[in-house]
């Protein structure tokens, strides 16, 4: 990505070298390199903003969000996604609409704020039912198995979590996959079933 990045500002193409900033954004972002992630987004968004590519501007804003937001800046990602969100309302981007709902539920989440949590999810849900895609059903039911972990159910907390797990598997999504083991084992050790809790780790 860094020498089609290179190609692109050398022909000038400003929508290349926009989606070369963002492309690099994203192996930075999955490397765990935060910082880094969050300049070549933000690139990517100021020449979305310059040519005047909301489509594009809205889907750094997004990125942009999930930087802060596992940066710990919740405040912050919370903005940023609203706004993404926003621009996406505005250009009937009906998938994206659906994305930054998920992500401004894991946000509130974040920050126990349970009943904002159920309304983003039930916003990504009404438009889940319009678009039908497997990654959307499934980060949908990562983000409702740990908003019902959060309010105690254990039994619906699971039956999401490995409906999540299982949507991840089928779509091959290994990072999701950890995230919904993850929060698997979280669970089995909060109920006391510490071996169970192992066992989900490693899955």
């Amino acid at each position: 990505y860094e020498q089609l990045l290179e190609v692109a500002k050398e022909v000038g193409s400003k929508s290349a070298e926009a989606q070369g900033s963002n492309n690099l954004g994203a192996v930075e972002f999955s490397r765990g390199r935060l910082t880094q992630a969050g300049r070549q987004f933000e690139r990517a968004h100021d020449i979305h903003k310059e040519s005047g590519n909301r489509s594009g501007q809205a889907s750094a804003l997004s990125n942009l969000a999930a930087v802060h937001r596992w940066s710990g800046e919740l405040d912050k990602a919370r903005q940023l996604q609203n706004h993404a969100l926003e621009m996406r309302r505005d250009l009937g981007q009906i998938a994206g609409v659906a994305v930054s709902s998920i992500q401004l539920a894991e946000i509130a989440l974040d920050t126990c704020s349970l009943n904002e949590t159920e309304k983003s999810i039930q916003e990504a849900r009404i438009v889940q039912e319009t678009v039908q895609l497997p990654s959307i059903d499934a980060d949908i039911a990562l983000v409702e198995g740990r908003l019902r972990m959060t309010r105690g159910e254990s039994k619906g907390a699971e039956k999401s979590l490995r409906e999540a797990l299982e949507k991840f598997q089928n779509i091959d999504s290994q990072h999701k996959q950890a995230r919904a083991s993850l929060a698997l084992a979280e669970l089995s050790h909060r109920n006391g079933d510490h071996l169970q809790a192992m066992i989900d780790a490693k899955s």
